[in-house]
This record gives structure tokens, C-alpha cells and sequence, in this order.
């Protein structure tokens, strides 16, 4: 079958992601995780199903659930390509080593350090809205939000189209920008989608922060500690920032706010090497305030087991953000451990708890009952007298953000993965009308061909007037680049091809290009082309630009084609520098589309490359 589906892991489960996607022949596995919540063998998908290499993985993000087997697979096919966004490379790098610091401290370890570092060697890094190719088939990745760097991956072939779109969420938070959202319905073969939430309408986050803040606030005042376990990568970094934020408003009274396990680590990469991955509020912020994000005045950095210990021990009011955000590892089921312990404090849980979990439990639970911790390498049985609270902070689109992204990719097959049972059947019975599907590990799904569409009847044609002889139709005998705009058909010709000399007037028949059997009427005088009003080609690439990149551009930059070198190069220097720099090593090209046509538009989104539109 031209397109196919395996699910390795991350099937009616969330943990151990591992897709792999089948197009035209080539390989794609998005994803290679673990399972969080268990140890060894256990904790892996099921890397026997690859019975050879893929073409190529794709990594949709840093999280351990859908990285944590990398290595294990580098392992296996040393030599098999890798693609990523920065953000992603750099973050999964740290997640990897420290779940092999973790794995060798329990006595469960799958991989080394060293392993863990050499698995994210010679990948390539790729960028939202840039395509790639991998062995013909075109790779389109797209903005998943959900964590910095996020991406879903649109793969176009001759057998179809289908779309991963990974983790996602539709939702604002400090440290990232929602899903990509198209402006018009996209069509595809198939569609994998996530359903953590697929079962669940969550609040409103603003309210919930707004409730977190005032809660973390009175009991601070009241001499309580706050202990937030949390995981350590993008949701500690969104609740440091709010935390922060609240202390400098008033909201929350100024205490130490500790940083334990990779929640420190990883915060630090965001601070120092992440800055301009951010959203653009966020670096605007740190523009203009000249300080830091995240590393502000009363931020702790736990250094060790005595520095944590003396932190433990102080009783004076703080907040501690501790990687292990179900308790089923990391520094904060320690941290729990003494906290539960404390009726002036308070135990805050603010996203996914797998049902295993001790997390899942504590929310169980009332106080005075008791709660094993997996504190090192023992078992704690903890009283629990604090306050325990669940915030619905997640980086997760909900049921209802689900089904609003997918309204706007209509599929042939709908896969549901990365979810509970009940949350997948939920959202699949939500899918009225749609064909959907819940595939378990180890079971292929193939899609057949697209049937072909049946030819439309035509009535009976006119017999042409005798006096008039039947009309060659003309043939366009130079290669040209089509491209469609709405309801319009732009004809981009070759430079120094002058499509008044081109085509006389009549009907033509354009072949190739993907666009079927095309016929459009074009009638130019014998004086060539009229002169084109400026207004409207920039007006029609505004509107262009806007609804590729879903959002206004911050700058447009018009160079015409009288305006030459110098006029581009004016241009380009009312750019960024990372920008300008890149549209330097483009000069050229730049210039050859200026000769060929009446100019060219620059189109400046903040961070994202720039647009470059022909006039």
C-alpha cells in the first residue's frame, strides 16, 4: 500500500511513543519514547517490530515519552537520520542524559551518558513552515505549540498526504505560541492525532492560574511551604515565569523560589541558549527590562544532596519547583515526603497523572490517609496532613481543542493514539461522521488508494457553425511555475521570458504542475502587458503572507525591480541581523526574481524566517 501505519508504542496509552509512518515506500518513525512510569524493558516500545531502518525519524519534541528510546535506536541503526528542531535537540539532550543518570541510580539502566549524547549527533535541524524532502516524499513540519519547539509533520507523496500532529495545543502559555491553525480546511488521507484529553473539557487556564497564584499566595502568608512537582520541561518553566511575575505585582509574597532536579537544568538552557526561541512577548520583555526571564533575584538552584537537605530542614516558607511531576521520580517525591507531613503547606498538582501513578493516587486520597513514595531507592509511607490540590495547567489541547484543529484537516482515516482507553473511545464516538480509528501496538493500518473520481457526464456539444473551421487549441511550449492563490491561477515564467511575445491570444491547456487540466483565457495586446498596478500585487501579497504564516507580519519591505541592488540591499538592512545575514546568502537569487518580475516583498514575522513573495 502506497500509505500505511504502525504503532510501536504510544497506542491506547500515553508513554512510549513510537509511530511509524509508511508513504511511497519510504520510512518515517515520528518518535522514540519511553513509558515514565516504569523501568527496564518494560518502560520501551517495541523496537523488534523494525525489521529494518527507517528512512527517517522524526522527533516532534523533547519530551521523555517521545525521545527516551533514542539512543536504544541509534543502538541499532547507527546510521538512520535524524531531523528536529533546535529547541528539541537542545532539550532532548538533557532529558536523555538524565534518564541515564536515573536508570543507572535505580539499577534499570537501558543506556550510557555517553550513549545518550552521541544518539542526537549529525541530526538535522529543521524549521516550522520549511519543507524537506526524505527520498521524494515532502516533509512539511508545523507548529504544534505544546512545548517549545513542538512541531507535527505533514508528509505529501505520491500515495497521499498524511499528518502527525504530535502533541499539541491550541492554547497560549508564556513560553510558547499555540498550534498552527490554518485559515481554510486542509485535506488529507490520513490523520494521526493525540487524545490525552479527548475525554475531558478542561477551564479556563487563565482562571486557573489566577486561582494557583491566590492559593500559592495564602499560603505563603499564612507560613506554609509550597511544594509544585512538576515536570521539568516547558511546565516548570511556565509556572516559574507566573510565579515570578506574581511576586513582583504583589500577588505572591517575595520567598526563595527553589529549582530542584532537571527543572534547574533545564530552566538554565531556556535562560541561556533558548532566549530567541521564545515567544515574541517574552522577548520583548527581556528586551526591554534588561532581566532575566527565569534566573531572577530569590530564584535557588539546588546544587546538592546537602544544599537540599539544609533547604529541607529551614521550615521557613518557600516554593520548590522539583522535576517528578506524577511522584514517580526525580527529586520531588522526596521534597513530598517532608511536606505532606506539614498541615500549614501545601501539595499542588498541575497536569497529566498517569493512572499508575502515585500522583493518580494522592488525588485519591484525604487527610489523615497514607501514601507510599518512592524516595531513592526505598518506599516511604507518608501520612498526608498538607493541603492537595490539582490545577488544570496542562500543555495538552483539551476535547474541544481537539475537535476544533481537527475540523480543520479533514481525513479519509482519523488515527486516535496517546491517550487512555476511555478518553480515545470518548473522542472517537465525538467524531460523528468521520472515519476515525484506535490502533493498538502492533497492528498495521493501511490506507487503499484514493478511488479515482468518476468522469462528469457533459451535455452534447454544440456542432460548430459551418462557416467557422474547428480552433487548434495552442500549446505553451516553455516551462513555467503554477501557483494557487484562492480562486486565482498565477503563471510564474522563467526570467527574461516575456509572456506578451509568449502567448498570442486564445485558450490554453496547462499539463503537469499538479493542477489537473487547467484552462484559462488570456487576451494580451499587441503592445505586451499592461502595466501592472503596484498597489494591488502588494496588496494581494500582504494578504498572501498573512494567511500562510496565520498572523500579520511586523514589517513588509517592497524593493522594485528599478530599484536594483541598491535598493535591496536598503532593504535587507531594515532586517534583524540573524535575517539579514540569511537573505544575504540569498542576494543573488533575490536579485534574479527582481529582473524577472516587478520586485519583491519582505515579509518580517518576528523570530520566523522572513516571506519572500515575487512581485
Amino acid at each position: 500500500m502506497s500509505l500505511s501505519f504502525l504503532a510501536l508504542g504510544g497506542a491506547l496509552e500515553v508513554g512510549a511513543s513510537a509511530h511509524l509512518l509508511t508513504l511511497d515506500g519510504v520510512r518515517f518513525l515520528v518518535d522514540v519514547g519511553l513509558r515514565p512510569s516504569l523501568l527496564g524493558e518494560a518502560a520501551l516500545p517495541r523496537l523488534d517490530l523494525l525489521s529494518e531502518p527507517p528512512d527517517a525519524v522524526l522527533l516532534t519534541h523533547a519530551h521523555l515519552d517521545h525521545v527516551g528510546a533514542l539512543p536504544l535506536l541509534r543502538r541499532r541503526f547507527p546510521k538512520v537520520p535524524l531531523f528536529a528542531t533546535r529547541p528539541t535537540l537542545r532539550l532532548a539532550l538533557e532529558v536523555l542524559l538524565d534518564s541515564a543518570r536515573l536508570g543507572r541510580a535505580l539499577g534499570a539502566e537501558l543506556y550510557t551518558e555517553r550513549e545518550a549524547a552521541r544518539a542526537l549527533l549529525e541530526a538535522v535541524e529543521v524549521r516550522p513552515f520549511e519543507p524537506f524532502a526524505v527520498k521524494g516524499v515532502r516533509v512539511l513540519p508545523l507548529p504544534a505549540g505544546h512545548l517549545l519547539g513542538a512541531v507535527g509533520y505533514l508528509l505529501e507523496g505520491k500515495g497521499g498526504r498524511a499528518l502527525h500532529l504530535g502533541d499539541f495545543s491550541l492554547t497560549a502559555t508564556p513560553t510558547t505560541d499555540p498550534a498552527h491553525f490554518p485559515p481554510e480546511p486542509q485535506g488529507v488521507d490520513l490523520l494521526v492525532s493525540e487524545g490525552t484529553y479527548g475525554d475531558t473539557f478542561l477551564p479556563s487556564r487563565k482562571e486557573q492560574v489566577r486561582e494557583f497564584l491566590s492559593l500559592v499566595g495564602r499560603t505563603l502568608r499564612e507560613g506554609g511551604r509550597v511544594l509544585i512537582p512538576t515536570f521539568a520541561l516547558g511546565r516548570a518553566q511556565d509556572l516559574l515565569f507566573h510565579l515570578l511575575e506574581g511576586m513582583r505585582t504583589g500577588l505572591v509574597p517575595k520567598v526563595p523560589v527553589v529549582l530542584d532536579g532537571l527543572v534547574r537544568t533545564l530552566t538554565r538552557a531556556y535562560e541561556e541558549e533558548l532566549a530567541d526561541f521564545l515567544p515574541e512577548a517574552l522577548r520583548n520583555l527581556r528586551t526591554n527590562s534588561r532581566m532575566p526571564l527565569f534566573l531572577r533575584e530569590g530564584v535557588v538552584e539546588v546544587k546538592d544532596a546537602r544544599h537540599r537537605a539544609e533547604l529541607l530542614l529551614s521550615g521557613s516558607p518557600m516554593v520548590v519547583l522539583a522535576s517528578g511531576g506524577m511522584l514517580n521520580g526525580g527529586p520531588s517525591p522526596l521534597w513530598a515526603s517532608h511536606f505532606l507531613r506539614e498541615e500549614g503547606s501545601a501539595l499542588l498538582l498541575v497536569g497529566y497523572q498517569d493512572e499508575e501513578s502515585p500522583g493518580r493516587r494522592l488525588l485519591e486520597l484525604k487527610r489523615g490517609d497514607e501514601l507510599l513514595l518512592p524516595v531513592g531507592e526505598e518506599r516511604v509511607l507518608v501520612r498526608v496532613d498538607s493541603r492537595v490540590e490539582r490545577f488544570h495547567l496542562s500543555a495538552h489541547a483539551d476535547r474541544a481543542g481537539i475537535l476544533n484543529l481537527l475540523s480543520r484537516y479533514p481525513a479519509r482515516l482519523t488515527l486516535l493514539v496517546h491517550g487512555e482507553p476511555q478518553a480515545l473511545h470518548t473522542l472517537s464516538r465525538a467524531l460523528e461522521g468521520r472515519a476515525s480509528r484506535i490502533p493498538r501496538v502492533e497492528e498495521a493500518v493501511s490506507l487503499e488508494p484514493a478511488p479515482a473520481p468518476e468522469p462528469e457526464e457533459k451535455p452534447p456539444a454544440r456542432p460548430a457553425a459551418k462557416e467557422k473551421a474547428p480552433r487548434k487549441v495552442p500549446t505553451l511550449a516553455t516551462h513555467v511555475r503554477v501557483e494557487v492563490r484562492g480562486h486565482t491561477l498565477l503563471v510564474h515564467f522563467p526570467p527574461g521570458r516575456n509572456p506578451a511575445r509568449l502567448l498570442p491570444p486564445g485558450t490554453y491547456r496547462l499539463r503537469g504542475e499538479r493542477v489537473g487540466a487547467v484552462e484559462i483565457k488570456l487576451s494580451p495586446s499587441l503592445q505586451g502587458p499592461p502595466p501592472p498596478d503596484r498597489q494591488a500585487l502588494l496588496e494581494e501579497a500582504l494578504a498572501y503572507g498573512e494567511a500562510r504564516r496565520g498572523k500579520r507580519p511586523l514589517k513588509a519591505l517592497a524593493v522594485w525591480r528599478e530599484e536594483g541592488p541598491e535598493g535591496l540591499d536598503r532593504a535587507l538592512a531594515g532586517l534583524p541581523k540573524a535575517h539579514r545575514e540569511l537573505l544575504l546568502g540569498m542576494r543573488e537569487a533575490l536579485l534574479a526574481l527582481l529582473e524577472s518580475g516587478e520586485g519583491v516583498l519582505l515579509l518580517h514575522f518576528g523570530r520566523e524566517r522572513p516571506l519572500v513573495l515575487p512581485l
